[in-house]
């Protein structure tokens, strides 16, 4: 129950129905975001190569589990990071926690939640709100995200708490602090550095669930902590829905080929022939 306290928000995406009447931001506030997303993406980075305090804790259900203790003030927080394999290709992973829907699936405490703004490709606010035992307060955040899709088959959701006026703090949820959050999606076999090539639909990934996160309130610290060792374990969810719901995975895997004729449309239906063979040979494998 109170896992729900250290919610998973970033990686809403525009599958979230946006806001009917969301004004443009200022300038300043747009710079402001991008500010706040530099930050958490050079953590976000730090954190998964194990830097500045990050060391491996155990394993659970074929999750590596990693954490960071951090003093914040004059309390003391801690940080997570979940390593596992999943059994689908980086952007198809990508596209199963950036999906609502899907998402419901894995993490039972979302309650509601809301694109507020997409100030450009690949970066927006996201509003969301989570469910809390009683007489725990739901929490809510308010979030700027971004995608990144590296030439090495990398792909990146990275997300910070930033302030939106679409969104003001509402009683009686509590507005929670996501200081750096991330999904990192790497591929296990060496890409082709090639645009659209670089992230096939069929494969393996390493997938890196990071959040470092204050729910705020009146919790004591060494409850927010506890629950905190849970939050990785979302890695292990995910993997069972992939592999009870092959249908889902098909679902994503038409979203991942409609995303890539988004990002690189020069390319769009005319994958190479090296793609094709090597998508083949890994279907006869998996057979």
């Amino acid at each position: 129950g109170l896992v729900a306290l250290v919610v998973r928000l970033f990686y809403l995406t525009s599958r979230v129905a946006p806001h009917a009447t969301t004004p443009a931001l200022s300038k300043m506030d747009l710079n402001r975001a991008e500010e706040d997303l530099k930050t958490a993406e050079k953590d976000a980075e730090d954190a998964l190569n194990g830097l500045n305090g990050w060391a491996y804790s155990s394993t659970n259900r074929d999750v590596e589990l990693h954490f960071n203790m951090v003093k914040t003030g004059n309390i003391t927080l801690k940080y997570t990071k979940g390593v596992t394999t999943l059994p689908v290709a980086p952007i198809v992973a990508a596209e199963i926690v950036q999906c609502f829907d899907t998402m419901k699936m894995w993490d039972k405490q979302f309650d509601e939640g809301r694109k507020l703004q997409e100030f450009e490709d690949g970066k927006f606010f996201t509003y969301g709100k989570y469910k809390a035992p009683w007489p725990v307060s739901q929490r809510d955040f308010v979030n700027v995200v971004k995608t990144v899709y590296d030439d090495n088959g990398r792909i990146r959701i990275i997300a910070t708490s930033h302030p939106h006026k679409d969104a003001p703090e509402k009683y009686p949820c509590i507005r929670a602090t996501l200081m750096y959050g991330a999904w990192v999606f790497e591929p296990t076999e060496d890409a082709v550095n090639d645009g659209e090539d670089s992230f096939p639909i069929e494969g393996k990934c390493k997938a890196t669930y990071i959040t470092a996160m204050n729910p705020m309130g009146t919790l004591p610290t060494w409850l927010v902590n506890q629950v905190a060792n849970d939050t990785p374990m979302c890695l292990a969810a995910i993997a069972d829905m992939i592999q009870k719901h092959p249908n889902i995975v098909k679902d994503m895997e038409g979203r991942a080929r409609a995303r890539l004729a988004r990002i690189y449309p020069k390319k769009s239906g005319r994958r190479s022939r090296q793609r094709r063979e090597k998508d083949g040979r890994r279907r006869e494998e998996a057979s």
